[in-house]
């Protein structure tokens, strides 16, 4: 294998999930009516807004069974420290709380439901720590690659990015035929940081998997392309 490609493959794609996980939160959580909130987020014409999760915790607080066990008090109202767990983040985009938000019948949450079930599994699809993570957990997310013709490349291009295209399109769309400006148009989606980084580490993370999978590796686990030891580096200095 040509190891000056490689490096230079992986020094472009900086893995970076788990970040982008909780800036895509903050921007779900900042999404709002009110005054204080500084997004909309908006697709097919409905609102994706944090105030639902926030419902749903109230709803079920008392409850001692429920799907969404894992809501509480510092990933619903989260302060300037759980702000930087990724813990937290995914503990809200998670199916557990879209299909107990689905279950409740609500109106005009359909969007926020699909929206919580497309980064949950974007998550799980990147997070595969060990070759039995998906027997341990019951997730074939999970799972080790591969092949190079594993389903879950195709989701993550075909699917997951034209999730996000096609929202950035319907938005701008929108707001030409509505009158808004460029502002207001980015009110409506994740902050373009957010967007790019999605994209970047997508792409990157395809590319360098199948590279190696190609080049001989017999399988690889999404979360050996960690910026945890680099961290970690740093964190002595």
């Amino acid at each position: 294998m040509c190891k000056d490609l490689l490096w230079r493959i992986m020094a472009i794609y900086i893995y970076i999930y788990a970040h982008l996980l909780k800036t895509v939160r903050n921007c779900f959580y900042n999404s709002g009516d009110g005054p204080k909130k500084t997004r909309c987020l908006q697709i097919n014409g409905e609102k994706i807004l944090w105030k639902t999760v926030i419902r749903l915790y109230f709803s079920y607080k008392r409850c001692n069974f429920r799907k969404s066990y894992k809501l509480n008090s510092q990933n619903v109202f989260p302060n300037s420290y759980s702000c930087i767990k990724v813990k937290y983040a995914a503990e809200v985009l998670s199916n557990t709380v879209a299909s107990e938000i689905e279950e409740q019948g609500w109106a005009s949450t359909g969007e926020t439901v699909r929206f919580i079930r497309y980064f949950n599994k974007f998550f799980d699809v990147l997070n595969g720590a060990f070759s039995t993570h998906h027997i341990v957990t019951r997730n074939q997310d999970l799972a080790p690659y591969k092949n190079v013709l594993d389903n879950r490349f195709k989701w993550l291009e075909d699917d997951f990015l034209k999730y996000l295209e096609e929202w950035e399109a319907q938005v701008r769309a929108d707001g030409k035929r509505l009158g808004l400006s460029a502002l207001e148009q980015d009110e409506r989606l994740l902050s373009r940081q957010s967007r790019q980084g999605l994209e970047i580490s997508v792409r990157g993370f395809i590319g360098v998997t199948k590279l190696l999978l190609k080049e001989g590796a017999s399988y690889v686990n999404a979360r050996t392309f960690s910026q945890d030891v680099l961290e970690q580096h740093f964190s002595l200095h």
